[in-house]
């Protein structure tokens, strides 16, 4: 990692943190660390050095010049180490997951949906959960109004792709749009109905807000993608 660009990428990996939460840690602004990244800051200033040896178990020689080991012999569980906006004490029974937008998380290619979540991270689209959760987990917003009042738009939910519904879930699921030929992605009650003569599984997906239509497994293409396990909204106003 002969360039500070190498090493900042190898910083943002390694301690699993956005680009957002590197600058705090270094004192400066995203944007300079977005230089820092790209190659066009070349040479990092002395503070901004100084603020990230104290706070990460970095090696200064290795930061400033590309010389000896990455981490400090002392270094011990580093990602508990950082008390800042971004990570606090609690942060050791807890894990990061992706925040993704549609279509990245209905994306049927896998490492289209990789380079989503990493993406995701290196932009700070990013919740804490327990880290029970699957890795497989993600967040995603909710869109529209269909399943209002408990849900409103902007909700954040956590969804689990790896559990099978259960009648009464909370689901999300891909759509093929008959009319308009495009594929898009529905948070909606789920409803089972038996089976047909062929065997196959019947169910609805159902909208909390009445004036939304619901979607039938035999009429639709529909494709559930994963399960609500947690649901998020903040109080904050509007300005």
């Amino acid at each position: 990692m002969s360039t500070l660009s190498e090493r900042i990428d190898w910083l943002i990996m390694h301690f699993e943190i956005s680009q957002s939460a590197l600058a705090n840690l270094a004192g400066v602004r995203q944007p300079s660390v977005a230089s820092w990244l790209s190659g066009k800051t070349k040479n990092m200033k002395s503070g901004p050095a100084l603020a990230l040896c104290s706070k990460l178990p970095i090696s200064q020689e290795w930061l400033v010049n590309g010389t000896g080991e990455p981490l400090r012999s002392d270094a011990k569980y580093p990602s508990q180490q950082l008390l800042t906006n971004d990570f606090n004490p609690f942060c050791g029974n807890m894990r990061r997951i992706p925040v993704l937008s549609y279509p990245d998380a209905g994306a049927s290619d896998s490492s289209n949906l990789i380079q989503a979540r990493l993406e995701a991270f290196e932009n700070g689209d990013c919740i804490w959960v327990d880290k029970e959760l699957p890795d497989d987990c993600f967040a995603w917003r909710v869109i529209g109004r269909s399943m209002e009042p408990d849900f409103q738009e902007d909700d954040i939910l956590v969804i689990d792709p790896t559990i099978t519904p259960m009648p009464g879930d909370f689901v999300v699921a891909l759509w093929l749009s008959r009319q308009s030929n495009v594929v898009e992605m529905l948070f909606k009650k789920y409803k089972e109905r038996g089976y047909d003569e062929s065997g196959n599984l019947l169910f609805d997906l159902i909208p909390l807000n009445d004036d939304y239509p619901k979607y039938e497994s035999e009429k639709e293409q529909l494709n559930i993608i994963g399960i609500l396990v947690e649901h998020r909204r903040s109080y904050r106003r509007k300005r």
